[in-house]
C-alpha cells in the first residue's frame, strides 16, 4: 500500500538532516600559548555552523559536538572536558535556506595522532523541531478575483 501524504512528510522530516543540512566546524583556533601547531595538552576553540538548504524552518535546535581519542570537548574554556556528546547551551532557529553559527565550544588535545588522522572533533545537528511556516507562507498566493459587485449604473 502506498504511503499517504502524512507518512511521506514524516519520512521527509526524518531524513531532512541528511538530505538538506550541512554541519561544519568553523573558527578553529588554538588558545594555549604559544600559538602554533596543536600539541598534546593544548586547548582550542571552535564554532559549529548549521546550514539549512531546504524549506523547513528548524526551531529549538541544538548542535552536538563529540570528542575523539585525540581530543575532548566542552562548552566552557575551563571544562569539564569529555568525549561528549556536548551540546550548546541555548536553543536556536535556523531559517529555511538559512544558516546559524553557534557560540564557542572548547577542546583539549589529549593524544598525538598520526599525520593521516585529521578529525579530532565531530559535530552534528542535535534535537530540532520542524516548522512548516516557510512552506505555508511562501505558498500563500493571491486568489482569483471572484468577488463581484453586480449593479446597473443609470444615467444621472
Amino acid at each position: 500500500m502506498a504511503d499517504n501524504v502524512i507518512d511521506q512528510i514524516k519520512k521527509a522530516v526524518m531524513t531532512y538532516p541528511t538530505d538538506k543540512v550541512d554541519v561544519t566546524i568553523t573558527s578553529f583556533g588554538i588558545i594555549t600559548p604559544p600559538i602554533g601547531v596543536l600539541n598534546v595538552g593544548d586547548f582550542f576553540r571552535f564554532k559549529v555552523k548549521i546550514e539549512n538548504k531546504g524549506c523547513l524552518v528548524m526551531t529549538n535546535a541544538k548542535a552536538h559536538v563529540f570528542g575523539t581519542e585525540w581530543a575532548d570537548v566542552s562548552t566552557a574554556s575551563g571544562g569539564p572536558f569529555s568525549q561528549g556528546p556536548v551540546e550548546n547551551l541555548t536553543n536556536f532557529v535556523v531559517a529555511a535556506f538559512g544558516s546559524y553559527e553557534t557560540g564557542w565550544f572548547y577542546g583539549k588535545a589529549k593524544k598525538r595522532c598520526d599525520p593521516d588522522t585529521k578529525t579530532i572533533v565531530l559535530a552534528d545537528l542535535g534535537h530540532w523541531d520542524a516548522s512548516l511556516q516557510y512552506i505555508l507562507d511562501s505558498a500563500s498566493m493571491e486568489g482569483p478575483k471572484e468577488g463581484k459587485l453586480d449593479q446597473i449604473v443609470y444615467p444621472a
